[in-house]
């Protein structure tokens, strides 16, 4: 369907309506002027029928006007048809006025009153030529040929003028209906220009919106990102410190999102992100905001003078609801988080002291055990100066071979041989003293020389085999700790290979311990371990009952040795559950073809009573304290001159 058809028949429909009354008060001073010169029943005759065709006019029109969406020609010729039958009608008026025989004043006023009706067809009908065309032509050529009748030469210059009159009329409406057509689809054209540009104006505006919202958010779950989360941050602080208020912040890491990224890919990692958003949002009271800085990391901030209060009880409720699992691909899962918290004004004056004491705080929670909530304390200021500069000082204090490599013994109960000996690092730093062990592994990490520390021990463990062999005891393992957290990070079987050689006699006598948070790694650490494995390294779990214990992950990850926390092995004749502990993993350990060795055997009672219970072996100061390479060359004479008879390998 042709738009401008469509509006040229409105066009049509409306001059109908335009044009009839005016028609009829034209018609109505025509019936005037002539009504002292011809008969009254012929005039009023010729009147009625034409207020008939304008009658039937506007109802055939009126008629047709309801399908002219639909069938717009049948609206416009009909409309052609009709005015073809008006200006029929008017086409009686010449010959009325002719009919005496002459051309007086009123003949020339009638004349002229039917140009003044052409011209107002012209003016209302511009939308659709024929209209006029059809409707005029009868009245012209009826005045012409009127006019011609006369016989008088004067009149004929009229009819020249009405001719010529016609011929301009003719054109005026073709003209018109050109223009209207080219304004009608000027018009369409910047309608739908102003849509576009409506459209484009609307979609530029919702892009914007887009835009400036993905500025402050996280596009994968929608919460605030880290600078959105500093501005609004700044924002509460910037209201509390006006109402003398309080401001809570809690930051919530993440425990084992890695295991899950790694091990099932990005998309399972986005999808536990976004579990994770929306337990958050949901837990969150009404005027909080939620972030996720980073990675793993989430951020609440909490208004209110009572912030402390409701941080405590909605960190624990964050805690326990993340425990609960989910399902990601198909395949429960189980993340847990630890939530650092520090209260604006009590633990800091601004937006990054905030920030800084509540890491610190989360940094302690997960150092404490993970799964749990931590408040900042002013102790957290000097802990973290000591951890810097034990991270600053590490890498030279290794190429100065200040960090020492200190070994344990391990003692068989059975026949009291010597099964082993346990490879410690001990650091006497210059101003702080002795550092803590596990402070040294997580300073390794951080300035990511966990591989290279890795490597230092196993140097010394390698060295001190040679002097186990000097004292004739060959068959000796040396267990080398490495951390879960490292191990899926650097190649340690090519790492081994490298330092204790490819000789299958000499890398068997390496024993690497890991413990149980390093079987949720399960599916990165494995191909690890059983490499280890083929190449003859043993592998022991240690501190065994204390991290994430699990049958179906012992089954899969073949180890020869069980380590038991030395927190069970105290007070065995005291504390039941700690006996019946020790016996369930000493029938576990014999399940699955396995040594079991106690940790933390102090006393002769307590390797006797351990040996009762069917522990293999023992390790702690009743045997011999943990001691450089020169104190064990000397132990191991000790040990050898007290029990000559002892059984060597």
């Amino acid at each position: 369907m042709v738009p401008e058809r469509v509006e040229q028949a409105k066009a049509a429909v409306r001059s109908v309506r335009e044009i009839a009354p005016l028609a009829l008060v034209i018609g109505g001073a025509v019936f005037l002027l002539l009504a002292d010169a011809i008969a009254l029943p012929v005039l009023g005759g010729w009147y009625a029928l034409l207020a008939a065709t304008y009658a039937v006019r506007w109802g055939v029109i009126d008629h047709a006007r309801r399908s002219l969406e639909r069938d717009p020609e049948r609206v416009l010729r009909l409309a052609v048809v009709m005015a073809t039958i008006s200006g029929l009608a008017w086409a009686v008026v010449p010959w009325l006025v002719v009919s005496r025989g002459d051309l007086d004043l009123r003949g020339l006023a009638t004349i002229m009153v039917l140009f003044s009706l052409a011209a107002s067809v012209v003016t209302v009908n511009t939308a659709y030529a024929p209209v006029t065309i059809f409707f005029a032509t009868p009245c012209t050529l009826s005045l012409v040929a009127a006019l011609f009748t006369l016989g008088d030469p004067d009149v004929w210059i009229l009819d020249v003028a009405i001719l010529t009159y016609g011929a301009v009329l003719v054109r005026s409406a073709l003209v018109g209906e050109r223009r209207y057509v080219e304004h009608f689809r000027l018009a369409l054209a910047q309608e739908a220009a102003s849509r576009s540009l409506s459209v484009a104006a609307g979609e530029l505006e919702r892009s914007n919106e887009r835009l400036v919202h993905l500025v402050d958010h996280d596009p994968l779950t929608g919460l605030l990102n880290r600078s959105g989360f500093a501005n609004d941050l700044d924002d509460r602080i910037a209201r509390a410190a006006l109402r003398g208020g309080k401001v809570a912040l809690l930051l919530i890491d993440l425990d084992n999102f890695k295991a899950v990224n790694d091990s099932q890919g990005h998309p399972a990692g986005d999808t536990a992100l976004a579990e994770t958003a929306a337990r958050i949002l949901a837990l969150v009271p009404a005027g909080a905001s939620v972030s996720r800085t980073g990675g793993d990391e989430f951020a609440v901030a909490l208004g209110d003078d009572e912030a402390g209060t409701v941080a405590d009880g909605l960190a624990q409720r964050l805690i326990h609801h993340m425990a609960e699992p989910f399902s990601v691909a198909g395949q429960p899962v189980v993340l847990g988080c630890s939530v650092g918290i520090a209260v604006y004004p009590d633990h800091g004056g601004d937006r990054q002291s905030l920030v800084s004491h509540a890491d610190m705080a989360l940094y302690s929670a997960k150092d404490a055990g993970k799964g749990r909530p931590c408040h900042f304390d002013i102790d957290m200021l000097s802990r973290r100066h000591a951890q810097r500069v034990v991270e600053h000082d590490l890498p030279t204090a290794m190429d100065r071979h200040e960090v020492e490599v200190h070994f344990q013994p391990q003692v068989s109960l059975v026949d009291g041989r010597l099964v082993g000996v346990e490879a410690l690092v001990r650091w006497h730093h210059p101003l702080m003293g002795w550092i803590d062990p596990p402070a040294i592994v997580d300073a390794a990490r951080r300035v990511y020389s966990a591989a290279r520390l890795t490597a230092y021990v196993l140097e010394a463990s390698v060295a001190v085999r040679g002097l186990l062999a000097a004292h004739g005891w060959r068959d000796i393992r040396v267990a080398v700790n490495v951390s879960p957290r490292d191990l899926p990070f650097f190649p340690l079987p090519e790492l081994v290979a490298e330092i204790a050689g490819d000789a299958v006699g000499r890398v068997d006598g390496i024993e690497i311990e890991i413990t149980e948070d390093a079987m949720i790694d399960l599916d990165l650490c494995g191909p690890k371990l059983a490499a280890l494995r083929l190449m003859g390294v043993k592998i022991a779990v240690d501190d065994f009952g204390t991290g994430f214990s699990s049958l179906a992950y012992m089954s899969r990850l073949e180890v020869d040795r069980i380590k038991i926390d030395r927190q069970f092995v105290h007070d065995l004749d005291g504390d039941g559950h700690n006996r019946s502990l020790v016996q369930a993993v000493v029938g576990l350990g014999r399940s699955l073809g396995c040594e079991v060795l106690a940790e933390g055997v102090e006393t002769a009672a307590m390797a006797a009573r351990l040996a009762e219970l069917g522990c293999d072996s023992g390790q702690g100061w009743y045997f011999g304290r943990a001691m450089r390479a020169d104190e064990l060359d000397r132990w191991l004479a000790d040990f050898a001159a007290a029990a000559p008879r002892r059984s060597r390998a």
